[in-house]
């Protein structure tokens, strides 16, 4: 029988030390872990557990605290869209079935999309997020 002590965890953030919409993320991304096959009775698959992870790993990445909590929501077909709203900016970033990124960034003034490499995605994904604050 496994036991909280009887488990050794590595490279796992204590959730008691996140900040609290860090945590209600990091929450929200465990639920979508439970979606299960046609969640959205359209034959999308259930959210595959990398895509979880990079998500979780793109939210633990932002350094500032003053950042607005994002909305977490599945995508049809696999995927998860993650969204932040500041005042009259916002940004989308859907993190694709095959693991690849789409973002979208828009004020009262412009919209701006376009795709995000995977190498390097958790910094690009850091950057965008100062879109917010500019």
């Amino acid at each position: 029988m496994l036991t909280a002590d009887s488990v050794q965890w590595t490279g796992v953030s204590p959730l008691v030390d996140a900040r609290t919409w860090e945590q209600d993320a990091i929450r929200s991304l465990g639920r979508l872990s439970e979606l299960e096959e046609n969640w959205d009775r359209r034959g999308s698959p259930r959210i595959n557990r990398d895509l979880i992870e990079l998500a979780a790993r793109i939210i633990q990445s932002i350094e500032r605290s003053d950042v607005p909590a994002p909305n977490i929501g599945p995508v049809t077909g696999g995927g998860i869209q993650l969204e932040w709203e500041l005042g009259e900016k916002g940004i989308e970033l859907e993190i694709l079935p095959d693991g690849s990124l789409e973002y979208l960034i828009e004020n009262a003034d412009y919209f701006l999309e376009g795709e995000i490499p995977v190498v390097g995605a958790v910094n690009s994904c850091r950057t965008l997020i100062d879109f917010l604050f500019e």
